[in-house]
């Protein structure tokens, strides 16, 4: 099927029930994983041992990602209201800010793996000032490219506002790879808790109201006979 028999087939369709359902299956999983994410930001800031360069930057990730779920789960208000298709120039102001956040996330995943690569390269000058560096650098490079990305995809965009052309792959494709994205950006949370006793006890202490259970040794001739 071209794109043209897909427009002329879901334009003035109304509400489509496979294309809510899909799409609510999306929205379901971005609005879980933007919980999932603001409960990692709010356990960084509370702990205090969760404030090296690295954690920071993972609060950062996390919190940067849950606006690019947040983009991801327009697609099933649009349809919910039998909308289908708007126009690129909308669909560009809507996606603006999640665009932003998606171009500085991606670099910030490069970020995080430089970060542990000097900490254990240079362990010595990392923690005698050098995370602090890295940080305001890695920031600053986030910054920069975010800017120059989002200026090209309004460039590029621009020049095709009335565009409502769509692919007949993201009939098919998309949505299980779509899928397979937002849990992907939903795992950071479950990953960190699972695989880390230090966020484990933060999360612990923070969210179950639990300090972690620590093994006493008691003397055998202090105990009763």
């Amino acid at each position: 099927m071209s794109p043209t028999e897909l427009y002329d087939l879901y334009k003035d369709a109304g509400q489509v029930p496979t294309e809510i359902v899909t799409n609510g299956i999306l929205a379901v999983i971005c609005f879980s994983g933007i919980n999932l994410n603001m409960l990692l930001v709010y356990v960084t800031v509370k702990s205090k041992s969760l404030h090296s360069t690295c954690n920071i930057l993972i609060a950062i990730y996390a919190f940067s990602i849950s606006f690019i779920l947040i983009g991801n789960s327009v697609t099933f208000f649009i349809v919910l209201f039998g909308i289908n298709f708007i126009s690129l120039q909308l669909c560009f102001y809507i996606q603006i800010i999640p665009l932003l956040f998606t171009a500085f996330a991606i670099l910030l995943q490069l970020c995080i793996g430089i970060d542990r690569l000097v900490a254990i390269s240079f362990p010595i000058w990392y923690k005698m000032g050098g995370s602090g560096k890295l940080f305001k650098i890695f920031i600053a490079i986030c910054c920069a490219k975010t800017v120059s990305v989002n200026i090209y995809y309004y460039y590029g965009s621009s020049k095709h506002w009335g565009n409502l052309n769509i692919f007949t792959i993201e009939y098919i494709v998309w949505p299980i790879c779509n899928g397979l994205f937002l849990m992907a950006h939903s795992s950071c949370t479950p990953v960190l808790f699972l695989c880390s006793i230090e966020y484990r006890k933060a999360f612990c202490k923070y969210l179950c109201r639990t300090e972690p259970r620590s093994n006493v040794v008691v003397p055998l001739q202090n105990m009763p006979a």
